[in-house]
């Protein structure tokens, strides 16, 4: 019995004993395999005095492969001044090289005072190549976004970090492309007492990928952007301009009024003038080209598209001026009547009576399956945030005749972006056929081999080419002798629909759209003007100088 107790007991301490191995092991296996690079990387650190940095994001490109931030570098100094002798903080003091930093970065310094440093081995200086992100000759800041450069001084463990923050645009969506992966950094091995420890030096450590970081190449034309930013500067107080080509569904240029300076929020700006930004009524970091506003009477395109469609016979209205709907009188513009007329006519003058009724003879589900066909009230999907989708009243809500007839008139419960706006014109212009709108084309990495494409999306119909035909022949009148003959131009081919809706503000009552086509022999581009607030000239006048100067389009 005793025998027995002692092999039991023996048995257990070997099984402790094993499972305490097993442990160990274990153990072991954790800290040299798992968290061994970790703890290495923690043990460098405890040794070392670092500067993280960044060797410059990926571009963002135009379709011709120019940068739209207008990257540029420059050399800056790096000095870690734990390590500086006296002699070395005497002689660069001229600099500024005072403060307590244990790191510091120094722009804007002559080449030859920099090389003058470095040649005289002292101690803790480098030269980096640092990134300005965004340069003068930078464009489409609502497209590309912006980033905000952050330094950040950390004491435990000790080390310099210098990184971005992304905000709006591709540079939000794209981040962790254009970003590059893991930073590389600069660093000091320093004893104990924060003494730089000779013969050591400065090393660089970086991640090993000559792919990243990658580039973003977008649809974007830089010619028609830059045009486009610089007549909606001079003319628009706030609003926005779309050029699309219809063909391929590129977007060729997407700006939004006002702007914001890039560079300056890149650098950082104080807190009393970002909230200046912010508290700007035109509000600047809206991108209004994906904001929904009321169409106003370029919605009647989608009534007219669908009468064609229908096969609807097209029945002269006189227009007094005003029309009756229940016990409301809708009046058309400034109350002046536009006599007999049928649908081309009352397309061109932007009769409210004619389209009113025309609206009646739909029905109100006609009227909102055509406004769905051609993509109201949905996003379009751009790599962009804040795009709205727009609004649809639903059949519930549309209960009297007056609902139908403010939104057969493009208002009431009807809201728009310009680029669903860009999208109907597209389809008139592509023979009924719905091509959604494209920003960005392919990512890219370093030596310009493509990671990844973002192919032209299938077409789908949404009108016959009869009614597109049509269309644009009803659209060519609206120029010629109907509501945007400032649009006409002797160089060019124009149609397009003007529309105006009221904005329910005191200052504008209205916003101003004209959305259309401009044509030279071969060449084609879908534009729109949206005047939230205008300066001088109408949206169609706007569009008539826009589409001079980007047709023919040139390289």
């Amino acid at each position: 019995m005793g025998r027995q107790l002692r092999q039991k007991r023996i048995i257990v301490l070997l099984v402790l004993l094993l499972l305490a191995g097993l442990i160990l092991l274990t153990r072991l296996y954790w800290l040299q395999l798992i968290r061994g690079p970790d703890l290495a990387q923690a043990a460098v650190f405890q040794r070392s005095l670092r500067h993280i940095y960044t060797t410059g994001r990926g571009q963002i490109l135009d379709r011709f492969g120019r940068s739209l931030t207008d990257t540029r570098f420059e050399t800056v100094l790096v000095a870690f001044m734990p390590v500086l002798g006296e002699e070395a903080r005497q002689t660069l003091a001229p600099a500024g090289l005072t403060g307590t930093e244990p790191v510091r970065i120094f722009r804007g310094l002559a080449p030859a005072d920099i090389r003058r440093w470095l040649a005289g081995g002292t101690a803790g200086l480098a030269a980096l190549s640092q990134e300005t992100r965004y340069g003068p000759q930078s464009l489409a800041p609502h497209v590309t976004g912006y980033v905000q450069r952050r330094e950040i001084t950390h004491t435990r463990p000790r080390y310099r970090e210098v990184t971005y923050l992304p905000f709006g645009g591709l540079e939000q969506t794209f981040h962790e492309e254009l970003s590059g992966g893991r930073p590389p950094a600069l660093a000091a091995t320093i004893d104990g007492r924060g003494r730089l420890i000779y013969g050591l030096g400065l090393r660089h450590t970086r991640e090993n990928d000559p792919r990243r970081p990658y580039n973003i190449v977008t649809t974007i034309d830089s010619r028609i952007q830059a045009a486009a930013e610089r007549l909606g500067a001079r003319h628009l107080t706030s609003g926005a301009i779309i050029v699309l080509e219809p063909e391929s569904g590129d977007l060729l240029a997407l700006a939004s009024f006002p702007s914001f300076d890039s560079a300056g929020l890149h650098h950082g700006i104080s807190r009393q003038e970002f909230a200046t930004l912010q508290a700007n009524p035109h509000q600047p970091f809206v991108n209004k080209a994906l904001a929904a506003y009321p169409p106003g009477s370029v919605f009647k395109v989608v009534l007219a598209a669908a009468a064609l469609e229908r096969n609807l016979p097209d029945e002269p209205l006189y227009c007094s001026g005003a029309t009756l709907v229940g016990e409301r009188e809708v009046s058309c513009y400034q109350g002046r009547p536009h006599g007999q007329l049928g649908m081309t006519r009352a397309l061109a003058l932007s009769c409210n009576a004619y389209f009113i009724r025309l609206g009646q003879r739909l029905g109100r589900e006609t009227v909102l399956d055509f406004a769905v066909r051609f993509g109201f009230a949905r996003r379009v999907g751009l790599p962009l945030p804040g795009e709205d989708a727009g609004r649809l009243p639903t059949l519930a809500e549309l209960p009297y005749l007056g609902d139908l007839a403010n939104t057969s008139l493009g208002q009431g419960l009807v809201e728009a972006t310009p680029l669903q706006v860009a999208r109907l014109l597209a389809v008139a212009a592509n023979n009924g056929l719905d091509l959604p709108p494209r920003l960005v084309q392919a990512v890219t990495d370093r030596q310009g081999r493509t990671v990844r494409r973002y192919a032209v999306l299938r077409r789908t119909r949404v009108v016959s080419p009869a009614t597109a035909r049509q269309l644009r022949s009803m659209l060519s009148e609206v120029v010629q002798s109907g509501t945007a003959r400032d649009a006409a131009s002797p160089h060019l081919d124009i149609a397009g629909k003007s529309g105006t809706a009221q904005s329910g503000r005191r200052d504008p009552p209205v916003y101003s759209w004209f959305a259309g086509l401009a044509e030279r022999g071969n060449e084609r581009l879908v534009m729109v003007i949206f005047a939230e607030q205008p300066r001088d000239l109408s949206a169609s006048a706007i569009f008539r100088l826009l589409a001079e100067e980007a047709l023919p389009r040139r390289r």
